[in-house]
C-alpha cells in the first residue's frame, strides 16, 4: 500500500495566520486550495483562472459575482466558477466567513482583472 502524505494546516497559514494554502505542486497533488478565515466585510476582487474553481462554505455568508451577476451563498453551499469566468466575493454576514477554495490545478494561476 502506498504512503500518503500528510501536511498539517497550520503549517500553511500565510501572513495573516488567517488563510492557509496549499500548492499542490509542491505535494504531489494535481489540485491546490485554500482555507479562507475572513473578517465581516473582507473581500477578493476580481479575477480568473484558467481552471475551474470551486467553493465550500462552511460558517457565514458569502456574496459571489460570477461573470456580472451577484448572488448569495451559505453555510453547506457549494460555488463553482468555470475555467475563464470573471469572479470575485465578499463577505456579507455577521462575523468571520470560512470557506474551502479548491484549484482544478497544482498551482494557482490568478489573473487579477
Amino acid at each position: 500500500m502506498a504512503t500518503a502524505l500528510k501536511v498539517e494546516l497550520a503549517s500553511l497559514r500565510q501572513g495573516d495566520g488567517l488563510t492557509a494554502a496549499f500548492e499542490g505542486r509542491a505535494h504531489e497533488a494535481p489540485v491546490s486550495f485554500f482555507e479562507v478565515d475572513m473578517e465581516e466585510g473582507g473581500n477578493v476582487p476580481l479575477h480568473r483562472h484558467p481552471y475551474a474553481e470551486l467553493w465550500i462554505v462552511a460558517d457565514g455568508e458569502v456574496a459571489f459575482t460570477v461573470d456580472g451577476e451577484s448572488g448569495p451563498a451559505r453555510v453547506g453551499e457549494v460555488v463553482i466558477v468555470p475555467a475563464g469566468i470573471a469572479h470575485c466575493f465578499q463577505n456579507t454576514g455577521r462575523g468571520r466567513l470560512q470557506m474551502t477554495c479548491i484549484h482544478a490545478s497544482d498551482t494557482f494561476i490568478t489573473e487579477w482583472l
